[in-house]
């Protein structure tokens, strides 16, 4: 009797249209207008993303991070591979000549040999 299971779906689907229109008779809840806020968020979210996948546009910026420890200052680029960052700064001070030859060695600049 597969015309059972159509029937079934039917009713089930007519059912649920019901509760949709009887709850939006009575007035648009909050949680409804949070999901469709909630929906068109994600939406607008997904489409930024896909339209800066496609972008030329990169970014440069320093980040400043406080540990219990101490700080570090970096500068950041984003590339088409992913993001380079260099250490310019340890405890709000300029790298020593040891440390910036230890960066200096562990980020090559593009389109020059590493020594």
């Amino acid at each position: 009797m597969p015309q059972d299971g159509l029937l079934r779906r039917v009713l089930t689907l007519a059912g649920a249209v019901f509760l949709v229109l009887a709850t939006s008779a009575l007035g648009q809840t909050n949680e409804t207008a949070i999901s469709a806020s909630a929906h068109e968020l994600v939406r607008r979210a997904v489409d930024n993303e896909l339209r800066s996948a496609n972008s030329s546009l990169r970014y440069a910026y320093r980040l400043r991070k406080q540990t219990p420890n101490g700080s570090s200052v970096k500068q950041i680029a984003e590339t088409n591979d992913g993001q380079v960052s260099y250490l310019l700064m340890m405890n709000d001070q300029p790298l020593s000549e040891e440390q910036r030859r230890t960066e200096d060695e562990k980020t090559p600049v593009k389109g020059t040999k590493r020594r």
